[in-house]
């Protein structure tokens, strides 16, 4: 009976000391994103604030892409200005609340993968590297690892190392996964892009092959460059996609074309839609119904109304005359 009545007063006492334990680590949890959040969103501000543009009529432009007017260097301009300071400022800052986060989360792909992007742009590729091999020791899909991992190894300029890592990573994704990942849609002329439609798996599948051997730009050395590079933008749109405080937030709340999807792909596809959803649309643009849609990208019909509702959302859409007239002003149609 002593013994019980000694033990009762300290397990309360223990009880007691947990639960303002619990609430500091709740507290410091939600500082924590908060402080993402913000450093994230001013990062994402100050580069749109400061990115260098000029007002230019449509005839001026040898591209235009959403609200981008795309002039090719011809050597007769003067040359882009150097990163602002307060860009440099605003990303050093979000990369250390990232580096907190991933520090007490280091599976969780949503915050690893921003870090990731935010040390390539910021030219530590080294690091995001190290960073990418420590998530894939961790992670259990270790197929988006590979991919992340390939990424960094580009952003720290081993494009042999990247290829092979990208290699590996496509061979172990889902297929759905692995076309996606080499579509090349986006670089494609539409000529040449309802060719490639057209072809069946097997003709598509040595198309890409001809098409990659083709465009290796250095192909006495190791790894394929151009390829890698084209891997390396499509991993970054997926990672602005996933990005928990990335630039489909600040879209939701801003009338403005993203560079998340077309410029690392094509140079953009607008209103942050992913590859998938562009591809829908221009076929919308074209005319085509959503049953016909599903049997040209072998999917259901129900995933193809659940991509046209994502679109309509993003592109404030009332209907399929708003969405075939956003595609033909975005060079989609």
């Amino acid at each position: 009976m002593e013994m019980k009545s000694l033990m009762k007063p300290l397990f309360l006492a223990l009880c007691a000391l947990s639960v303002p334990l619990a609430l500091n680590a709740q507290s410091d949890s939600l500082s924590l994103r908060k402080e993402m959040a913000e450093s994230a969103r001013g990062y994402e501000n100050s580069k749109r604030s400061t990115a260098p543009h000029r007002l230019m009529q449509q005839s001026f432009c040898d591209e235009q892409v959403g609200r981008y007017c795309l002039i090719y260097d011809r050597g007769i301009m003067e040359t882009l200005p150097g990163e602002p300071e307060q860009v440099t400022k605003a990303r050093n800052r979000v990369i250390v609340a990232f580096q907190k986060a991933v520090t007490a989360w280091p599976s969780d792909s949503t915050l690893v993968a921003p870090l990731i992007r935010y040390l390539v742009e910021a030219d530590r590729g080294a690091e995001a590297v190290e960073i990418s091999q420590h998530f894939k020791a961790v992670t259990t899909d270790k197929v988006w690892a590979m991919f992340l991992l390939g990424f960094a190894q580009h952003g720290a300029r081993d494009d042999a190392a990247a290829d092979e890592t990208f290699a590996r990573a496509l061979h172990d994704a889902l297929p759905n996964e692995r076309q996606e990942m080499h579509d090349v849609t986006f670089i494609l002329s539409r000529d040449e892009r309802e060719k490639y439609q057209a072809l069946p798996g097997p003709q598509r599948a040595r198309y890409l092959e001809r098409l990659w051997r083709l465009a290796d730009p250095l192909y006495l050395t190791p790894g394929n460059e151009s390829l890698v590079e084209h891997l390396s933008r499509k991993v970054y749109t997926h990672i602005l996609a996933l990005a928990p405080y990335g630039d489909e937030q600040l879209l939701s709340r801003a009338d403005t074309t993203s560079d998340s999807q077309t410029h690392p792909v094509r140079r953009g596809l607008p209103a942050g839609l992913t590859a998938r959803e562009a591809e829908v649309l221009a076929l919308i643009a074209e005319g085509i119904g959503n049953q016909a849609i599903a049997e040209r990208l072998v999917v259901s019909l129900r995933t193809v109304e659940h991509h046209i509702a994502n679109i309509y959302r993003k592109i404030g859409a009332r209907g399929r005359a708003d969405a075939v007239a956003y595609a033909l002003r975005n060079g989609l149609g």
